[in-house]
């Protein structure tokens, strides 16, 4: 401390007449004092970002890490969770309840992309609007552009499901043109093309009075529209042919399962290997 500090000490004025002979009143204040008064100018200039929000950093220690899964690890672990009471098989499928199960996250890069987001009411629409109309295929283009924006910003494989996608549509609109473009598209995703084959016999078991809809009008609905449900029967058969037509003309290979025995498990291990062989 300068001894003429030490000697005013007691004194108010610190022999100037006024609160700046002593402490930092001379210079305005210390470090940041007066940024938003006196020292503005100085602030805009030299420090701009010094006021404002600018995020937020959460310390380690404050954070707890999320319990993961992987999907493939998942699939594995079925029994597992059916048996603890987590998980129960629905029709083909399962439903999981992680949270039950004590799992935070589930982690995986692929996605599965189900006939509302690909098929929706498009035999309604096309009933409307009559003749083919570009609205009918929004879908299929929506879906194919989230593919190929996903697929270019994963690094490893990225595995992708689409249910009821451009075969389907051509089961109703039957001219390959205006197809072609999309079938290309997935060429050159690397895509497969699964069918699976239902028994003449379980047709109207498994496709007009399905387990999924007994809840709905889905089956009274389909035989109001066709006329009896015979001609739904026929209407399905055919739309099967068509399906298959389709699969041959496309440019995907193509993977036919017979799901007589409902194996669903087997079945889904044959498709992830077809997918693996894939060059």
């Amino acid at each position: 401390m300068p001894h003429r500090t030490k000697k005013l000490r007691g004194s108010r004025t610190h022999g100037r007449g006024k609160k700046h002979g002593r402490g930092k009143g001379c210079r305005g204040g210390a470090g940041n004092a007066g940024l938003h008064k006196h020292k503005f100018k100085w602030m805009l200039i030299y420090d701009p970002d010094h006021f404002g929000a600018h995020g937020f950093f959460r310390h380690a220690q404050d954070t707890e890490p999320a319990t993961t899964i992987n999907l493939d690890i998942l699939v594995e672990q079925l029994p597992a969770f059916e048996a603890a009471g987590t998980a129960t098989r629905t029709g083909p499928g399962w439903t999981v309840d992680l949270g039950k199960a004590g799992v935070e996250k589930l982690l995986g890069s692929g996605r599965v992309f189900d006939e509302d987001e690909t098929f929706g009411e498009v035999m309604t629409e096309i009933q409307e609007l009559g003749n083919f109309n570009h609205r009918h295929v929004r879908r299929l283009e929506h879906v194919l552009a989230l593919i190929e924006r996903d697929s270019g910003s994963v690094r490893d494989s990225f595995g992708f499901v689409l249910e009821r996608f451009h075969l389907s549509y051509y089961a109703l609109l039957p001219d390959w043109n205006l197809y072609t473009a999309f079938d290309e598209r997935l060429a050159r995703l690397n895509c497969l093309t699964v069918l699976l084959q239902i028994p003449e016999q379980d047709l109207a078991n498994r496709c007009l009075d399905r387990e999924d809809r007994a809840a709905t009008t889905w089956s009274i609905d389909m035989v109001t529209h066709y006329g009896s449900r015979s001609a739904v029967l026929d209407a399905i058969v055919q739309s099967t042919l068509r399906r298959r037509e389709a699969a041959l003309r496309s440019r995907l290979p193509i993977l036919e399962i017979d799901t007589s025995s409902r194996s669903w498990e087997a079945y889904a291990d044959k498709v992830v290997e077809a997918w693996k062989a894939l060059p």
